[in-house]
């Protein structure tokens, strides 16, 4: 090889290894940076937190399981543990989707939603209520069978899926509307005994008490079990 293009290569060698290491330690280093700012937050709430990815959908939260977004599926930034007296748990819910590109190659993205869950004493019907497309997925997705669709139940811009209808429109009080109406960024899944507040964006540490406190607020907008509706 001529001393020229030797050297252009090997120039192009080392540019391309640079890149590599600095994307690896970029990675790194904004995980843990992550990390940190997940960890504090919970230690102070009394929670534990962990990191690391969660594969196993239906054993976290089966309605996770049915929604089937994307590839590549998992849960991390775990939270887990007692706040005011109810058990609870956070987690970023990530998947990735393809498109095709402005050059028409297909281009993966990822892609984040968090979910705040307080467990419930008994088991409630199936009821989602969002005003978001992707989590209209929750109730379209799975071999549940097709649910009942309602807008007016809550309001035009909420979506209202159930198979009980009855039981939704009950659930969706006065008061409930009016909170939803307040807080537009708000999606609800009540699923067996879990109360799950879905968010589309991760989780962020300024944002923990304030969200788990909001679902704490929306549990009281709801029957205290199955047997008072």
């Amino acid at each position: 090889m001529h001393p020229v293009f030797m050297e252009e290569f090997m120039g192009g060698a080392v540019i391309a290894v640079i890149c590599f290491l600095g994307a690896v330690f970029w990675g790194l280093y904004a995980g843990r940076t992550r990390r940190d700012a997940l960890s504090h937050p919970a230690q102070a709430l009394g929670l534990q937190y962990r990191r690391e990815r969660n594969y196993r959908l239906a054993e976290r939260a089966p309605f996770l399981d049915r929604m089937r977004l994307g590839a590549n599926r998992y849960t991390c930034n775990q939270l887990a543990g007692t706040y005011r007296g109810h058990a609870i748990e956070a987690f970023d819910y990530c998947y990735e989707t393809e498109s095709a590109g402005t050059d028409g190659k297909p281009e993966t993205r990822r892609r984040s939603l968090s979910f705040y869950i307080l467990q419930l004493p008994g088991r409630f019907p199936e009821l989602t209520i969002t005003r978001d497309d992707t989590f209209s997925a929750l109730a379209a997705a799975g071999d549940r069978g097709a649910l009942n669709t309602e807008r007016p139940a809550v309001s035009e811009t909420y979506k209202v899926f159930a198979k009980d209808m009855e039981f939704a429109r009950r659930c969706c009080s006065t008061a409930l509307k009016e909170y939803l109406q307040k807080h537009p960024d708000l999606n609800i899944v009540l699923d067996q005994n879990q109360l799950a507040a879905g968010y589309a964006s991760s989780l962020s540490e300024d944002e923990i008490r304030p969200r788990l406190d909001q679902l704490i607020e929306l549990r009281g907008l709801l029957p205290d079990s199955p047997l008072d509706l």
